[in-house]
């Protein structure tokens, strides 16, 4: 009876340290990854950005998780804020918000941004 009584004790224990840690930790997820793959997510923040130096790249780039920031130096083409909402940031210094859901395209004068970021 001990026996029992001993093992569902040392159980509970186990149990709520796991808690805590959990707790003061957070679970680990992509949601909390910052910039991640863009694979088949529409609620993530989305842009497409190309490269205003020289070397000229262009590229898909996705973060998700609250106060993400990501630094994008280029021309801002397309921004899709998925479930977040979001901000650029252009060379002006000028902040610029995304309520979520919002696609915006810039076909003829694309902001040169600095980063981009998700409250």
């Amino acid at each position: 009876m001990h026996s029992i009584k001993k093992r569902l004790k040392v159980g509970g224990v186990i149990a709520f340290a796991g808690a805590a840690v959990m707790t003061l930790l957070g679970p680990v997820t992509n949601a909390s990854a910052g910039e991640l793959p863009c694979g088949d997510h529409t609620d993530y923040l989305k842009i497409k950005a190309r490269s205003v130096a020289s070397d000229s790249w262009y590229g898909t780039r996705c973060f998700a998780g609250p106060h993400t920031y990501g630094r994008v130096e280029g021309w801002l083409d397309e921004i899709y804020t998925g479930n977040n909402v979001a901000w650029i940031d252009d060379v002006n210094g000028t902040v610029t918000d995304f309520a979520k859901w919002t696609w915006t395209v810039f076909p003829n004068r694309p902001p040169d941004i600095h980063g981009v970021g998700i409250y």
